[in-house]
């Protein structure tokens, strides 16, 4: 009896483990896809006190300059490379804007203009005059006055690429144009209820998967039960029978 008994519990322990394992990747599954697509993890490191000379991870430092990556908040692929004058103790910035940083604002400015452009009948990225200086804005061709100011194009931007400030502006005008369009469909109204959707049927399966896993439990209790209680009047006859012969 105490063997049937052991093997039982066994079986009902080993369906637990189950049963906690797969909802749990069900539960990652469903973070997955509740969380919004942007690759946070891709965010290039603020510059760090205490770091002094030593560079951020993503920084190269090339002569006078140093170069970081714009990166997508969507998928974290590779936007276009920046520059700043190099910062040779990042404990002391003074005004000076480190490349890292700059990055930073670039990406928050992307995903700020997608979303205050998410509605626009005509969105774009166009190339400015501010100040003497060359800007990329993101603007709402429809309504000028829905404007969310990009990145500034500088002559250090321009020589590090081998281009003309010019030439340099139009390409990272498509480039951002094309990044912007990407996160307006991504929180577009139309794909925000594909995602919801998609989730609460996942959500639903992992209940139905739930269910199913307490149903096949309370079922190998019942017959271990049964085992035990067979095993228990087979003993008691047979003690019987021994008994009686004797």
């Amino acid at each position: 009896m105490t063997e049937v008994i052991v093997s039982g519990h066994g079986r009902s322990r080993r369906w637990r483990s189950i049963q906690r394992w797969v909802l749990m990747a069900i539960a990652a599954a469903l973070l997955a896809l509740a969380t919004p697509a942007p690759a946070w993890s891709q965010w290039l490191p603020q510059s760090e006190a205490g770091a002094g000379n030593a560079l951020p991870r993503g920084v190269q430092r090339i002569g006078v300059i140093e170069v970081a990556t714009v990166k997508s908040h969507l998928d974290g692929r590779d936007l276009f490379e920046i520059t700043a004058p190099a910062v040779q103790n990042r404990n002391e910035l003074g005004d000076m804007l480190p490349v890292e940083v700059r990055a930073q604002q670039v990406t928050a400015a992307i995903d700020r203009a997608a979303w205050r452009l998410a509605e626009a009948r005509d969105p774009a990225v166009v190339v400015a005059e501010l100040n003497n200086f060359t800007i990329l804005q993101a603007v709402d061709r429809k309504q000028l006055q829905r404007r969310v100011q990009l990145l500034t194009v500088t002559s250090l931007d321009a020589d590090y690429h081998g281009l003309a400030l010019e030439e340099l502006a139009a390409e990272w005008q498509g480039i951002l144009q094309d990044e912007i369009a990407r996160e307006i469909r991504l929180y577009s109204p139309d794909e925000l209820a594909k995602r919801t959707l998609r989730t609460l049927q996942i959500f639903l399966v992992a209940i139905a998967i739930s269910v199913a896993l307490w149903g096949l439990q309370w079922l190998l209790g019942r017959y271990s039960r049964r085992l035990a209680s067979q095993r228990q009047r087979e003993m008691a006859a047979a003690a019987a029978a021994a008994a009686a012969a004797a």
